[in-house]
């Protein structure tokens, strides 16, 4: 009887350590059900994006932004300060296709904002057949973390292109609406 008293209580504590409250926010900011946020989340026509984080209270926030951003843009300035953060030249012309990933996202694979030399690998092993693809196309493709992520990547490389962002150079300047799983700039 003891032993399932104890078996009881020890599933009761670890229910109620594991439960976590989960508030969400619509577009404009403003609490809605999880109704109602799975509902905008899944229309395809509002063209938006999820963001997920856990707050220092313990409590998971779930909010939704704005897909897309467009402006107009410096090429050359962008591509300078590229090529200061990789330390080596972009061919002249190439599209840049940068990879963001941002700080205290829950895509993360241990949401502990550190990306070992491992978990790297299983990405580049996910893109490496896009690679020869993108560099034919004239595409330097660059996955860049914002800073403040341990990134245990080989700078010196010549053949990285998983950097931090140094600064947040790129996060205050077009990566402003973070998206679970990152997002993408094409210039």
């Amino acid at each position: 009887m003891k032993t399932c008293f104890s078996f009881i209580l020890i599933l009761f504590i670890l229910q109620t350590s594991i439960a976590q409250e989960n508030i969400y926010h619509d577009q404009n900011g403003q609490e809605i059900t999880s109704e109602a946020f799975n509902k905008i989340r899944q229309n395809k026509d509002l063209l938006l994006s999820s963001w997920q984080y856990v707050a220092k209270n313990g409590i998971k926030h779930h909010a939704i932004n704005d897909r897309f951003q467009q402006g107009v843009f410096n090429y050359n300035e962008i591509k300078t300060q590229l090529e200061t953060v990789i330390n080596r030249k972009i061919p002249t012309n190439d599209i840049l296709l940068i990879k963001y990933y941002y700080k205290d996202d829950l895509y993360a694979p241990q949401w502990d904002n550190k990306w070992t030399r491992s978990e790297l690998h299983r990405l580049k092993d996910y893109r490496k057949p896009l690679l020869p693809k993108l560099k034919e196309n004239n595409i330097t493709y660059i996955a860049l973390f914002e800073e403040g992520i341990i990134l245990k990547n080989k700078p010196d490389n010549e053949n990285e292109y998983f950097f931090t962002d140094q600064g947040n150079y790129f996060r205050k300047q077009f990566f402003t609406m973070p998206a679970l799983c990152g997002s993408y700039a094409n210039i």
